[in-house]
C-alpha cells in the first residue's frame, strides 16, 4: 500500500443533505442512482467511524 493512503484517521468524509427536491436537479444519472450512492456512502462513513453524527 502506498505509504500516503487515505485511512479513517486522516481522512474526511462530507456528505451534503439534499432534499428531494434539489436531487431531482440531477439529470446526468437517475435519481434512484444518485439515492443510492449517497445512501453507500454514509454507509461507509458509518463503517470506518469517520462520520461525526451517525
Amino acid at each position: 500500500m502506498h505509504k500516503n493512503a487515505f485511512t479513517p484517521d486522516n481522512a474526511a468524509m462530507v456528505l451534503i443533505d439534499h432534499q428531494v427536491g434539489t436531487m431531482s436537479w440531477t439529470h446526468s444519472l437517475d435519481i434512484n442512482i444518485v439515492r443510492k450512492n449517497a445512501i453507500k456512502l454514509a454507509q461507509i462513513a458509518k463503517a470506518l467511524k469517520i462520520c461525526r453524527w451517525c
